[in-house]
């Protein structure tokens, strides 16, 4: 920090605090890594902590291009716990991100994001058996008969 005062022209501030978290959300980040024509998804679980307790109201993908999701809630014995299920629908090789904005009706966090990795590959194609190679041609074959 920057003063006028001629004998502390600079002083260092330092700042500490706790952090609490808001929603337990494993993964934190979900990676969408396949060949193309493979079922690729993964589940996300966001589990509200009990001292911030929230709805979410609605999911939404920011472009939702390469991708499809569900949402489902589910009560327990320590509340609301939700699934989000997330799909790759790329039909083409190529990479792509994407983010699913999950609206809440909490004044603290009005709005969580989970983020979409996604790298689909094209299927690795099979080494030719080399026991099934043709034999013409070559010494002791019949195949010049």
């Amino acid at each position: 920090m920057h003063s006028n005062d001629p004998h502390t022209p600079k002083l260092r501030l330092g700042v500490s605090g706790e952090v609490e978290r808001f929603a337990i959300i494993k993964p934190r980040h979900v990676r969408l890594f396949g060949d193309v024509g493979q079922e690729i998804r993964q589940t996300v679980t966001i589990i509200p902590e009990k001292k911030y307790p929230f709805k979410i109201l609605e999911a939404k993908a920011r472009n939702g291009q390469f991708i499809t999701y569900e949402l489902k809630s589910e009560e327990g014995s320590g509340g609301t716990r939700y699934t989000l299920t997330i799909e790759s629908t790329r039909t083409q090789p190529g990479r792509f991100m994407d983010s699913i904005l999950l609206k809440t009706d909490s004044k603290i966090r009005p709005e969580l994001r989970v983020n979409v990795f996604g790298l689909i590959r094209s299927p690795k194609k099979a080494a030719p058996d080399k026991a099934a190679a043709p034999t013409a041609g070559k010494k002791g074959s019949n195949a010049a008969d």
